[in-house]
């Protein structure tokens, strides 16, 4: 349960961030698209996980796998969107 409930902070963390970076108004052009298709993602992945598990006959240790997996895509991705609305130092 310890590994689920870190696997959903990080979700829940990618997901409020990418919603942050979509109300910027600096955001450039070329990065509007991939950012609503990272929502899209995140709004979907609760059932694409469970059809790919159940599709797939995975038990529930692969299931918490695919979970990490999505999570981390999910968070790698939104770091890769947000660093170029970061103020240089």
């Amino acid at each position: 349960m310890g590994l689920d409930s870190n696997i959903s902070l990080v979700r829940h963390v990618a997901a409020a961030s990418l919603l942050w970076a979509s109300g910027r108004h600096e955001l450039p052009p070329k990065l509007r698209l991939p950012l609503a298709g990272m929502l899209v993602g995140v709004a979907y992945e609760g059932f694409l996980i469970g059809w790919l598990s159940q599709f797939l006959s995975l038990g529930p240790w692969g299931s918490l796998g695919f979970r990490a997996l999505g999570a981390a895509i999910l968070g790698l991705g939104a770091l890769r969107l947000l660093v170029p609305l970061l103020p240089p130092t």
